[in-house]
C-alpha cells in the first residue's frame, strides 16, 4: 500500500467509495445493497433466501439467484443473535 500522509509508516486506508483515496475512477460503487433492500420484503417471490451477508455459501446462492433472475424474497438472518426463549430457533431480522 502507498502512505495516505507523509507521515513515515502511515497506511491508507482501503478505498470504500468514490472520493476514498485508493479509489481507482474507474471503478463503479456496487448496487448489492440496493438489490438486498429491494428484494427484502418481497411477497410475490416463491423462494425465500435467509441469509447471513458474511456467509460464502449463502453469497453463492444470492449470486446465482441474481444471475439467473430468479423472484426471490431476502431475509437476513444472524445466527449470532439466538432468543434464548426459542432454543433451536434464528432470530430473523
Amino acid at each position: 500500500m502507498r502512505p495516505s500522509s507523509s507521515t513515515p509508516g502511515a497506511v491508507a486506508r482501503a478505498a470504500q467509495a468514490p472520493g476514498d483515496a485508493l479509489w481507482d475512477p474507474t471503478w463503479v460503487p456496487a448496487a448489492g445493497e440496493a438489490t438486498i433492500a429491494a428484494r427484502t420484503g418481497s411477497q410475490h417471490a416463491e423462494l425465500t433466501l435467509y441469509c447471513s451477508w458474511f456467509c460464502p455459501f449463502a453469497q453463492r446462492a444470492w449470486i446465482a439467484c441474481e444471475e439467473k433472475h430468479v423472484p426471490y424474497a431476502y431475509v437476513e438472518v444472524n445466527p449470532y443473535e439466538v432468543d434464548a426463549s426459542k432454543p433451536g430457533e434464528l432470530d430473523v431480522m
